[in-house]
């Protein structure tokens, strides 16, 4: 009996330490990622694809477990939306790797398992749960677990072919020990204590910081700090700081020094750190406390264990040289606190703050169920309404007051709990208030651009009002209520100012200047977003087509499966939009694509969604909030597809086109690209954007008189061998950028879809007629099709750039033209150098790059030229007979050859000398063999061989040559020129000569036709307001007065080849017959005081 009693008793222990045991975890030595989408990207130059993502900075400390304890667990999904089940893709590609390392580089400090053969358990469709011992891996020499685990990697590439839509996702992404369990965490909403005082912390600094003085003072808490009973969602660090400045405006110093608030739980700086940037807090001078939300904090090298917190320091260094000023800094009276329980407002309604005029004012806040809280409102001392509210169960109240109209009186109000004021907000303005957003060019701050230093220092308009938003380092998949950490600035504090996006302070200073009203910024955007991150998951769940498009693309995310981080579908939105609701605006300005140029077939349904999901959030009900949002600028991006951005540039387009009437496009690639400071994707003259999307503004929303947006392509006729484009949006009248005559940017092709370089002119106010003398019978033509497209030129009367378009989207295998700007011979050209780090205005020519002397000056003539700006001046000494000359700067990356495209290339020649001399042009290929072009013709005339005499000319003369007809040194002509002209390295228009000269080039272009050249007359058109000039039954009729006499006319065609001439009028009328075709032509007018031109139509 007592046998079987110890058994029972054995048995029951036995089971319960079974239970205990299943019950326990292998314990977590590193969380690499809770849930993770893996992305697609692609197509590269050999058209191949992938799907990665990947990790850096993980700071990993797995040096106390052994190599053979350590697993890397994770589950993976693979869904195949175009054949279910199938998941080939992951035999296809040519690198398929699971990636843990000390650092990304170097490769030897990795452990690795191949996706294909590596396993112990093979991928499927669905989830698979991966159990990879570290002992099952690929050990590179140099991996060490005494070091930080940094890298994590799992990705496809070399994948041929575009792959079906894939969504793969990871979960759970874990390091663990499997000789160490231990028990689970609790499952469960915490029951967080909510008391105000969580700790004081034993932190104090004195500090002076001036220029060579900075300060770094850190302090070891001894007991540490357990803040873990605590919803870290709530916590603040709070302390006082008491500035004072040597002379008003040293304060400023903290928006650019490089620094720092830490708590870290590792007793040391930079491991396991929370932290906040020191330029990122509101400084004021005096003694102020400063509230630092945990929920927005940064972290360097692990998160902090707020059960453990034991080290806090600040520091401020790198004060700028020319900083003369000082300033000491006293820190004081820290703690952690919990707001949880506290009455409080969200931090849009704060000092400084602005409302929408004439919209009603909704002010809310939170409390305690069943609260009594009552909000009066004054316009200076005048109190002008009370309202009051008993907060319900959610603990969400709101009140209501009367709308009011845009003035430079102040307001403000008090909250009270009964008579308690528990908080007031001062120093209130009603005005316009605009929404900015988008990413890093949007996000650009005023301190980083060109002009910052200058705009800081004279900031002195408190008129002006921006809400500074700082991004939380993580996105719930529900909306946030607050933006924590954020506040309000004002255009009079250069410190505050020099927070604020460029692009929207530019604005704002020209709204104000021009409204003479107070105007308001919501500062949101966020460096590197995608626009899917600002869309709210309501409206893409409302859209079944984008919503599938996005799954497609594995952008889609439910609240199931909702990534860590930021930067996903709705992220922005939850953290920076949402908490606004209730919040009332003008409308929405928007500078964002560079993020989404690789997937541009979703662009135009993500933009007009964002225009409706904001109408909604903000109260619009008629589809009128305004709405502007400019184009991308060019940068070093997929420079082996020159066309790259143009596929944006359309389906911003399309966006627009749904929604013309409240909404404004602006092009940009005509402003400055200077990027002083900073990388080639963030020009950093901000202030001329800023101008542009004032004006779209004032024009839509204030003058609604004026041109607000892009002159876009409305239609365009054949007429002969012209095409004359139409456009809408003009304004009064479109114009060139630049001022010169010539529109640039035009391409236009044949039946076989080759585009090449076309020439344009303006012919009336909304009307270009595009040609290439070379091509006859065009069908299609494009404006600034390109990634660089900054010589493109036409504009409307209030300066916004055309948008580009392509007038054929449906055929299939067109050659697009490659922008050229070097055959303008204007100058140096913006371009990417041969290294693919600098961006600039870099050399367009060079001396002799094929044969010749290099005792050559190359300049630019502003004075003598054929067309445009300039023409390129070439000056060489000879003291015997020899080759001197130029050619293009072909190894800029932003160049893309396309010679084979051609049959010919012309130039206009300009002889000032008294002798004679030869032209060629020269090919130099890879293998370094040089070639000569045969010769076409003289102006048209045919003439043998491959070079030409040139004798002294009055004026530019045009030479052509046949790409297609190449002779190598014995004049032997190559049976495959195209392939010879794919391998050209070097170009150049060599003259052969005696003695020193010069010579004049301009104006290259490309063609197809070896046919004689029709040659091109200056034409400069404008409305002949001053005459009437009039067309009936063929009779031009033209009208001035007896104080201004008709002296001349000439009918052009809109070429300007000059049909009809009549000189030595005189006279105030005068009337003719023409006898011409049927078509558009100019009637250039000469009298004795102005030369005019005005388009007419002969029936």
């Amino acid at each position: 009996m007592k046998k079987v009693k110890f058994s029972l008793l054995f048995f029951l222990l036995l089971t319960t330490m079974s239970a205990v045991a299943v019950d326990k975890i292998e314990k977590i030595v590193g969380a690499i990622s809770e849930k993770a989408p893996v992305n697609r990207f692609g197509p590269d130059g050999n058209d191949y694809y992938g799907f990665q993502t990947y990790f850096r900075g993980l700071n990993i400390d797995a040096s106390q477990s052994s190599f053979e304890n350590l697993v890397l667990k994770m589950r993976v999904y693979i869904d195949n939306l175009d054949h279910p089940g199938d998941i080939s893709f992951v035999q296809q590609a040519g690198f398929a790797m699971i990636e843990l390392a000390n650092e990304q580089t170097p490769v030897d400090t990795y452990v690795q398992w191949s996706i294909k053969t590596g396993l112990n358990t093979p991928l499927q469709h669905g989830w698979t749960d991966l159990y990879l011992p570290l002992t099952t891996g690929d050990r590179k020499a140099n991996f060490d677990l005494s070091k930080p685990l940094n890298w994590f990697r799992f990705g496809f590439a070399h994948i041929p072919g575009e792959p079906d839509a894939l969504q793969i996702r990871l979960k759970d992404v874990q390091l663990v020990d499997k000789s160490v369990l231990v028990d689970p965490p609790s499952s469960g909403d915490p029951d967080w204590n909510t008391d105000y005082q969580v700790a004081n912390l034993p932190y104090t600094m004195d500090k002076p910081l001036a220029n060579g003085v900075t300060f770094s003072v850190g302090q070891i808490f001894d007991p540490a700090i357990d803040a873990s009973a605590h919803n870290p969602k709530q916590l603040y660090l709070m302390m006082d700081a008491d500035i004072t400045e040597r002379a008003p405006g040293d304060l400023f110093v903290l928006s650019k020094v490089a620094g720092q608030i830490e708590l870290t739980s590792s007793g040391r700086a930079d491991l396991n750190e929370m932290l906040w940037g020191i330029g990122a807090l509101d400084w004021k001078a005096g003694n102020h406390t400063y509230l630092l939300p945990f929920a927005n904090a940064g972290k360097t090298n692990g998160d902090l264990d707020i059960s453990n917190i034991n080290f806090m320091r600040v520091y401020a260094v790198n004060v700028p040289a020319d900083y003369t000023g000082r300033i000491n800094v006293n820190i004081s009276n820290v703690k952690i606190v919990d707001l949880t329980n506290q009455t409080k407002l969200p931090t849009v309604f704060s000092d400084r703050m602005m409302f929408q005029q004439n919209k009603p004012i909704h002010i809310w806040g939170t409390a305690v169920a069943n609260k009594e809280i009552k909000v009066d409102f004054y316009k200076g001392n005048l109190k002008i309404d009370t309202k009051s509210v008993v907060t319900p169960a959610s603990g969400k109240w709101q009140v209501t007051f009367d709308a009011q109209a845009a003035s430079y009186d102040t307001y403000h109000f008090d909250v009270l709990e009964g008579e308690t004021v528990i908080q007031s907000v001062n120093d209130i303005l009603v005005g316009e208030v605009w929404l900015s957003s988008g990413q890093s060019n949007m996000a650009l701050s005023v301190s980083g651009t060109i002009d910052g230093t200058t705009l800081m220092a004279n900031a002195a308009n408190d008129h002006i009002r921006f809400f500074l938003e700082p991004t939380a380092a993580d996105a719930p998949y529900l909306p946030a209520e607050d933006i924590q950490g954020a506040y309000w600035g004002s255009g009079n504090d250069g410190m505050q100012v020099g927070k604020v996006s460029a692009v929207a302070y530019s604005m704002a200073v020209k709204l104000q200047e021009e409204l003479n009203i107070p105007i308001g910024i919501l500062n949101t955007a966020v460096g590197s977003s995608v626009i899917e991150a600002w869309l709210p998951a309501v409206d893409i769940e409302s859209d079944p087509a984008l919503m599938l498009d996005m799954k497609r693309l594995g952008l889609y995310f439910d609240e199931e499966f909702y990534p860590s981080g930021t930067n996903q579908m709705s992220s922005y939105y939850n953290l920076k939009v949402a908490p606004l609701i209730g919040y009332n605006i003008t409308g929405l300005i928007w500078y964002q694509g560079e993020s989404n140029s690789q997937r541009p077939q979703l662009y135009a349904h993500q933009l007009d969604l964002m225009k409706k999901s904001y109408e909604r959030i903000f109260g619009f009900t008629n589809n009128d909030m305004p709405f502007i949002f400019s184009h991308v600028c060019p940068w070093i991006q997929s420079l082996e597809n020159p066309q790259y951005l143009a596929p944006l540039a359309e389906a911003m387009y399309d966006g627009w086109a749904i929604n013309q009437d409240y909404m404004a496009m602006l092009p940009l690639y005509d402003t400055d690209l200077t990027y002083v400071g900073n990388s080639v994707i963030h020009p950093t003259n901000k202030t001329p954007v800023g101008k542009r999307f004032a004006t779209a503004a004032l024009n839509m929303v204030y003058n609604q008189s004026g041109e607000y947006t892009a002159p876009i392509f409305d239609s365009f006729t054949v007429l002969g061998d012209t095409l004359i484009v139409k456009f809408a949006h003009v304004g009064t009248g479109l114009k060139t950028t630049n001022g010169i005559d010539e529109v640039r940017g035009f391409a236009v092709c044949g039946e076989d879809g080759v585009f090449a370089g076309a020439k344009a002119k303006i012919i009336s106010s909304n009307e270009v007629a595009v040609w290439n003398e070379r091509l006859k019978s065009p069908k299609q033509l494009t404006y600034a099709w390109a990634t660089f497209n900054v010589t493109s030129n036409l504009a409307n009367s209030v300066d916004i750039s055309a948008a580009p378009f392509r007038s054929d989207r449906t055929t299939a295998g067109q050659k697009y033209f490659n922008p050229q700007d070097w055959t303008y011979a204007d100058g140096n050209i913006w371009s990417i150098d041969a290294t693919q780090t600098i961006a600039d205005f870099l050399p367009a020519w060079e001396k002799s790059p094929v044969s010749g002397t290099s005792d050559i000056q190359l300049s630019y003539d502003e004075t003598v030229k054929s067309e445009g700006k300039a023409s390129l001046k070439i000056e060489y000494t000879l003291t015997a007979e020899g080759i001197a000359g130029a050619g293009p700067v072909l190894t800029h990356k932003s160049l893309v050859g396309q010679l084979d495209n051609f049959n010919t290339i012309s130039v206009d020649i300009f002889n000032p000398d008294t002798k004679q001399k030869s032209i060629e042009l020269l090919l130099k290929t890879t293998d370094g063999k040089v070639y000569k072009a045969a010769f076409v013709g003289y102006e048209g005339g045919e003439t043998p061989g491959t070079s030409v005499i040139v004798g002294r000319t009055s004026t530019f003369r045009t030479l052509a040559f046949n790409l297609k007809s190449l002779q190598d040194n014995t004049g032997a002509t190559e049976a495959n020129a195209a392939n010879l002209l794919k391998n050209s390295v070097s170009l150049q228009f060599a003259v052969t000569d005696n003695a020193a000269g010069t010579i004049y080039l301009d104006n290259v272009s490309f063609g197809f036709s070896a046919d004689r050249l029709s040659v091109p007359t200056q034409v400069n058109v404008v409305e002949a307001s001053q005459l009437e000039v009039s067309v009936a039954n063929n009779r031009l009729s033209v009208k001035s007065d007896s104080h201004n006499l008709i002296r001349k006319i000439e009918i052009l065609n809109v070429q300007g080849g000059i049909i009809y001439s009549k000189s030595s009028i005189n006279r105030p009328e005068y009337s003719f017959k023409i006898s011409s075709n049927p078509g558009i032509f100019i009637a250039r007018i000469q009298s004795e005081k102005f030369v005019s031109a005005k388009k007419i139509r002969m029936d």
